[in-house]
């Protein structure tokens, strides 16, 4: 992936970038529920982890990745102020990580798929990982992500064996949520 600066961290977590993202409801909207198991795959510095986190509940588990070691030195520290105890941070690129096969409900990418230096690898591994009938979640930002390049990503992985099932948009940002075919 290309890194976003780490020093720029407190950019991902701003208020402004707050109010334009609801992200209870984002989350609430993917189907994500209690005691799934998540791969938050470009976690930075976790503007998402905590909501991930209780909507998952105790029950479940977060497995959080990035490249950046600083990234996941903040989240980590996120994660021990907010008390988060359900939580996996991983360095590293997704391609290259061990995960059981079968072991994750849900994939979620929230702007930086388009980051991905090897998405042919990646989706690999997500449908390594993904259990059946497991979901991939990917917001894609609009000014980075044109049209054209959305549909290549949608056309890649469904030759890889995910069924698009559900597809929106807002002001910002292109949402795809897929399903692994059986």
């Amino acid at each position: 992936m290309a890194k976003f600066p780490s020093f720029l961290s407190f950019v991902l977590d701003n208020p402004i970038r707050a109010f334009f993202t609801d992200r209870k409801n984002l989350i609430e909207k993917t189907g994500i529920r209690e005691g799934m198991t998540i791969l938050e795959v470009g976690c930075g510095n976790g503007f998402f982890t905590p909501y991930l986190s209780k909507a998952v509940g105790k029950d479940g588990k977060i497995i959080a990745i990035d490249l950046q070691k600083e990234m996941i030195e903040k989240l980590r520290g996120k994660i021990k102020r907010e008390g988060l105890n359900h939580m996996e941070t991983i360095i590293g690129d997704i391609g290259e990580i061990n995960l059981l096969q079968t072991s994750i409900d849900f994939i979620f990418i929230y702007y930086c798929y388009h980051e991905l230096e090897d998405k042919n690898g990646a989706v690999k591994k997500f449908k390594d990982v993904l259990k059946e009938q497991g979901s991939l979640f990917i917001a894609e930002p609009k000014f980075e992500v044109k049209l054209k390049r959305k549909e290549k990503m949608k056309k890649l992985l469904q030759s890889e064996g995910f069924i698009l099932s559900e597809e929106w948009a807002s002001l910002f940002s292109y949402y795809l949520r897929f399903k692994k075919k059986i």
